[in-house]
């Protein structure tokens, strides 16, 4: 068996390394078999296929492990590197400057890195979208790195962004997804209760890393969604895409693509997101 574990939370590909050793998982996002690019239009959009410009995308990863056959779970230990990884989290952020990214930062990073035990053989693969509890409600104007990025903070009380997917179209108008714990109320003192944790625990056994790789579809993502329906007040609709507030009836259905129930933190449908190809 050679050592390719190929990831994605997205078309992620873990590359060649021996037992062992370092193990480095790039990361790409696609729309179908397209490689996302914020330097042109993201095609095939939701319900009326629509054409966007992306204006930014960041996300938060955690407690990331691999599945071996027997449904052992081994822990990927993520380095630290003072900059995208910490505490176990990696930050993903593929926003790099170009098209509608003009505010971004041009710097991205498309990589996790880490090792696993001598002797493992992953047949499976399984990560949580977002923070732990303990790190989504530290301030970002303080923390370090990977936590210290203030675009993809709430506030104390409404922790992070975990997910934050801007798309823009031609004339301007803007498509918001926003993803995160909440309902969220307290201080750091006393501590943080969620109303929603949201929590997004991503599991792919059946993935082969000789043969297969993983991708995370962004048309997936949004499969549900009409890009080009005007905001709706009266259905609490304030803004067009979701955000994850109560009554915004944008987010189910991308909630269900991610296994997981909008105001409910009950188990959804299968995740239909992240798949071996």
């Amino acid at each position: 068996m050679h050592r390719t574990l190929i990831c994605a939370v997205f078309a992620a590909a873990l590359v060649g390394c021996e037992t062992g050793d370092p193990y480095s998982i790039q990361v790409q996002p696609l729309v179908g078999d397209t490689p996302f690019s914020c330097a042109s239009t993201v095609d095939g959009l939701g319900t009326t296929a629509a054409s966007m410009w992306a204006t930014d995308f960041r996300m938060f990863l955690h407690d990331i492990a691999v599945i071996e056959a027997d449904g052992t779970r081994v822990p990927f230990a993520v380095e630290e590197d003072a900059q995208w990884q910490g505490q176990d989290t990696v930050l993903l952020d593929f926003a790099d400057g170009q098209g509608r990214c003009e505010d971004a930062n041009a710097e991205t990073n498309d990589l996790i890195t880490g090792t696993l035990p001598t002797g493992t053989e992953p047949v499976g693969i399984e990560f949580t979208v977002g923070l732990p509890p303990e790190l989504n409600h530290i301030d970002a104007a303080s923390a370090a790195a990977p936590f210290n990025d203030t675009g993809l903070w709430w506030t104390w009380s409404g922790g992070f962004k975990w997910v934050r997917l801007d798309f823009e179209n031609e004339a301007g108008d803007p498509f918001y997804f926003h993803h995160g714990a909440t309902g969220c109320d307290g201080s750091p003192d006393t501590g943080f209760d969620c109303a929603y944790a949201n929590d997004t625990r991503i599991v792919v056994d059946t993935f082969d890393p000789d043969s297969q790789s993983l991708s995370m579809d962004i048309g997936a993502l949004f499969a549900g969604n009409d890009f080009d329906a005007p905001v709706d007040f009266a259905a609490g609709d304030f803004v067009k895409g979701c955000m994850a507030f109560g009554g915004d009836p944008e987010c189910q259905p991308i909630f269900e693509s991610l296994g997981i129930n909008f105001e409910d933190d009950s188990a959804g449908p299968a995740q239909t997101v992240f798949v071996a190809r």
